[in-house]
């Protein structure tokens, strides 16, 4: 029962309408009830506070019907100024879990249903990142591969342009032969060709085509 002071405290607050309707706990999931009450309090003191939290419990527990007004009273002077917003949120819940088969608030339900989609959204795109990276090794390979067997021209000139715009290099050969094509002016002539020796700490012009002799 309430005292004194909670009996005009009861008369002197208004409270929102849901709360003149009765929650009968029997058919209430309690333990999901619990977790988010418990996940609620903490948000809103920024601490898991057990004290506050099993003292809701108690209030909740406590009757088969539980007086929420009351209950908001007795968390007044813990939860302040967010008491009123965490009792009509706790009402609402405990209203909705009673109308489902389950005993579990719709809300609670729908939250659970986006963050499972979001967890497996996550999966799907870290699955997704390894195989483009794994895809992406296995072609740095492929292309490192013809590059010292000398199987493909063009092959050896993506893989040096790559190198060079990612900043990173694979370790090749000391010293490899190759043939440079240098464009040169139209009136001196179509192609200049010259043999030179390439060391791949020096980088050349990514207007050049590299061929392995």
């Amino acid at each position: 029962m309430a005292s004194g002071v909670d009996a005009r405290l009861l008369k002197s607050t208004k409270f929102p309408p849901e709360f003149n309707q009765k929650v009968d706990m029997q058919k209430v999931n309690i333990h999901v009830i619990k977790k988010w009450i418990a996940s609620r309090i903490s948000e809103i003191l920024g601490n898991e506070d057990d004290v506050i939290i099993e003292l809701c419990f108690a209030l909740i527990e406590g009757a088969r019907n539980p007086d929420i007004k009351s209950l908001q009273i007795q968390l007044t002077g813990f939860l302040e100024k967010d008491t009123a917003t965490f009792c009509k949120e706790l009402w609402k819940l405990l209203l909705s879990a009673q109308s489902s088969p389950q005993g579990v608030p719709k809300e609670l339900l729908e939250a659970k249903k986006l963050e499972l989609m979001q967890e497996k959204a996550d999966a799907d795109r870290s699955v997704d990142d390894t195989r483009r990276r794994r895809d992406e090794d296995d072609r740095r390979a492929r292309d490192f591969s013809d590059i010292v067997s000398g199987k493909s021209t063009l092959a050896q000139s993506q893989y040096f342009e790559r190198q060079f715009e990612s900043g990173t290099s694979q370790a090749l050969p000391e010293k490899i032969q190759v043939q440079i094509w240098v464009p040169v002016p139209v009136q001196v002539a179509a192609t200049q060709t010259r043999s030179t020796e390439w060391n791949e700490s020096r980088r050349p012009p990514t207007t050049i085509a590299i061929h392995i002799a």
